[in-house]
């Protein structure tokens, strides 16, 4: 929107081209059969459009080939990263189970440590009331 920025943006464009000349890549024949003049020979027409047309083949084959490069690499990177992802997996799995292992080991610990207290404390009550010490405390109190 701003004019400054479009004229910065179509000198650029022009490549240096002489003003009203119009960019100089806008001259350059791309996938178009090269103009014959009429008294041209056909022959060396046609061996211009050969050569212009293997240069073309080979750019696009440089192309091709450095696309089938990244698309490899990006496959191999897919590979190793759900390789990575799976062993990862298997590892936070083992530790759940491990993590289990121990809650469940401990909670069972918890549970007998709190069954021998109330038998402890059973037992206290029973050996109270038979010396019939009281203690201090009531009948309402126990």
């Amino acid at each position: 929107m701003d004019p400054t920025k479009y004229t910065t943006t179509m000198v650029d464009l022009a490549m240096g081209a002489p003003q009203g000349a119009g960019p100089i890549w806008a001259n350059l024949p791309f996938l178009e059969p090269a103009v014959e003049r009429p008294n041209d020979d056909p022959k060396k027409g046609l061996k211009n459009d050969i050569d212009r047309l293997r240069q073309e083949k080979s750019d696009f084959a440089a192309e091709l080939e450095k696309s089938q490069n990244l698309l490899r690499l990006q496959t191999d990177i897919e590979k190793e990263n759900t390789v990575y992802y799976m062993h990862e997996e298997n590892r936070l799995k083992l530790i759940e189970k491990s993590v289990t292992a121990k809650v469940e080991e401990l909670s069972r610990r918890a549970d007998d440590k709190a069954r021998t207290v109330a038998e402890m404390n059973r037992k206290v009550t029973l050996d109270l009331r038979k010396s019939g010490y009281d203690g201090g405390l009531t009948r309402a109190s126990l």
